[in-house]
C-alpha cells in the first residue's frame, strides 16, 4: 500500500464517518417517536471514524518512513550506482532527451 493512498483513505474515512455520524445521530431507529438528535449513535461513528482515520494517517507515516530508509540504505549499499530517488513528483516526462546536454555559459 502506498502512503499517499493510505493518507487518503484516512481522509476519506474521516468525512464519511463524521458525515454517518451525523445522520445517525438525526435519525435513530430505535426510537421513531423521538425527534431529537442521539448524541450516543453520533459518537460511536465519530470515535469509530477519527481512530480509523488516525490509524490509515499513522500507516501513512510509517510508510514514509519506510520509503527513506530503503532509499538511503540502497545509497550505502551501492554508492556508485544511480539510485533513483523515491520522490520524484508527478511527471511522467521522458528525460531521455536531456541525456547529453551540457550547459553553456555565455555571459
Amino acid at each position: 500500500m502506498d502512503s499517499k493512498l493510505s493518507l487518503y483513505l484516512g481522509r476519506i474515512v474521516l468525512a464519511v464517518g463524521l458525515i454517518v455520524g451525523l445522520v445517525a445521530g438525526l435519525q435513530n431507529p430505535q426510537y421513531p417517536e423521538d425527534m431529537g438528535f442521539h448524541w450516543m449513535a453520533a459518537i460511536f461513528w465519530w470515535a469509530g471514524a477519527i481512530i480509523s482515520g488516525l490509524l490509515l494517517f499513522g500507516i501513512s507515516a510509517a510508510l514514509e518512513y519506510l520509503e527513506d530508509i530503503l532509499y538511503h540504505l540502497r545509497c550505502l549499499r551501492y554508492p556508485d550506482s544511480v539510485v533513483p530517488p523515491t520522490k520524484l513528483g508527478n511527471s511522467r516526462m521522458s528525460l531521455d532527451a536531456l541525456k547529453d546536454y551540457k550547459m553553456e555559459s555565455k555571459d
